[in-house]
């Protein structure tokens, strides 16, 4: 829900003076715009009592300016929120910083004809990229890539909240790779905050006061771990937040009340609805008893190669390998022969092979493993190219996990619930969606994909 402030245009102010005291008073002179105004999104969209202004191509109507619209909870006031934050009044967080008044209009100055160094009230404003002063990148002023009932999703909210997949990402893919993970997690994040904001609503619409004020007070432990995290002043997390994730932190405090909301939402109408029986769990087990619960038989072993071309031959092959059988029968240290006398490099290492017997390539070794015990060492095994060794060193039994035991049941129980905690959700968000007005913009998400790839160079560069 949007809060509406109606914003009375100066010029309004100067034709009462004038009225009331018969004189001629002259209109403050208005103060330029700062840089921090252009920081972060634009709002979407501004009623108020004459006239509608919008971002993305609406007008301004008469006796009205385009002011930033406020984003709180529904039923919630500014000032609630104050003392909820426990912080002095003042202007809330907003979508951008709110600008100076902007001047009255005149003949040149008008809400339809806006001056050129201003960008119009009916222009394209959520689409126009800027460019970044200090790090060469852009991003889009109030680039909307998707709206629900009405609230706008951002695409540099979007995107900070993926900065760390970004950054892993770009250490690993080229350029082509990234691109294509990128713009997958981009629409599954839009899809997430899509969801996001309609369980808000259901939040607001079916939640009590009580499960209110909690999500304000885990808000407010919330950004006192920030503020910790940062160093223990507000300034430093805000300069956190913005070096960081490119957010302001007033904005991430807003956007995690949402989020603490949402998950009570979620624990009060979905939770509650999971039922995981015992007929569930003995079925799970016994459908996965293999795969979960069982450890294959695993043993440790050192293997000799006999390579009959490198030894010129099957007999000269068959008598290396006699001798060498002789020798570790008599005594020798087989570690020192495997790794010295060795025709396959790998087999030849410092450390044994360590597997279960059923997994090994070779038949004849795969099927001798099973009958040693551990120092024995094996007769000669014939293959068609080579004669092979093996002794075994260890060998550690196969394990059943069996169904009585408390942590396998706890954990099929919490497998359970997590399947049916998704399906219920998926339920929840079609419900939700069968009743909203949910539109995505494909061109905005194009060039969210742009902005994530102007950052590659930087991420893959922090190898």
């Amino acid at each position: 829900m949007m809060l509406r402030h109606a914003f009375v245009p100066p010029a309004l102010f100067i034709a009462v003076a004038v009225a009331v005291g018969g004189g001629c008073t002259q209109a403050p002179k208005p103060q330029p715009l700062t840089p921090e105004a252009f920081v972060g999104p634009r709002s979407a969209s501004v009623s108020g009592a004459e006239g509608t202004a919008s971002g993305s191509g609406g007008t301004v109507g008469a006796g009205e300016s385009a002011r930033p619209a406020v984003a709180i909870p529904a039923n919630q006031t500014s000032a609630e929120l104050d003392n909820a934050l426990k912080k002095p009044a003042g202007p809330r967080p907003t979508d951008v910083p709110t600008p100076s008044p902007t001047p009255a209009p005149s003949a040149g100055n008008t809400a339809a004809n806006p001056p050129p160094s201003s960008p119009s009230a009916t222009g394209p404003a959520a689409s126009l990229p800027t460019i970044g002063a200090s790090s060469g990148q852009y991003m889009t002023l109030g680039g909307v890539v998707a709206e629900v009932n009405g609230t706008p999703i951002y695409a540099n909210k979007v995107l900070a909240s993926l900065d760390p997949i970004l950054r892993e990402r770009a250490k690993q893919l080229d350029p082509a790779k990234f691109r294509a993970a990128a713009l997958v997690d981009i629409k599954k994040s839009i899809e997430e905050r899509i969801r996001i904001e309609l369980s808000y609503a259901a939040a607001q619409r079916t939640l009590d006061a009580d499960d209110k004020r909690l999500a304000d007070a885990l808000t407010i432990q919330w950004r006192m771990q920030q503020i910790t995290r940062a160093g223990g002043s507000v300034e430093l997390a805000k300069r956190r937040a913005r070096d960081e994730f490119g957010v302001d932190f007033d904005d991430q405090v807003q956007e995690e009340s949402r989020n603490e909301l949402t998950r009570i939402y979620e624990q009060k109408k979905i939770v509650p609805r999971i039922q995981v029986s015992a007929g569930d769990i003995r079925e799970y087990y016994d459908r996965n008893v293999d795969k979960e619960f069982s450890e294959p038989e695993r043993v440790k072993f050192r293997l000799i190669k006999v390579d009959l071309d490198k030894s010129g031959g099957k007999d000269k092959a068959a008598t290396k390998v006699a001798d060498l059988y002789k020798r570790a029968k008599n005594g020798e240290d087989f570690t020192a022969m495997a790794r010295k006398e060795n025709d396959e490099r790998m087999f030849a290492g410092e450390a044994p092979m360590e597997m279960s017997p059923s997994s090994f390539a070779i038949k004849n070794v795969r099927e001798t493993l099973p009958k040693l015990q551990p120092g024995e060492v094996s007769e000669p095994l014939a293959e068609p190219r080579a004669f092979y060794l093996v002794k075994l060193e260890e060998r550690k039994p196969g394990l059943v996990r069996p169904f009585e035991e408390q942590a396998v049941q706890d954990k099929i129980r919490n497998t359970l619930k997590i399947e049916q905690y998704r399906k219920l959700r998926e339920l929840d968000f079609y419900r939700l969606t069968k009743n909203a007005a949910i539109r995505s913009d494909e061109e905005m998400t194009a060039i969210a994909l742009d902005m994530a790839m102007q950052k590659y160079a930087q991420y893959a560069a922090a190898k």
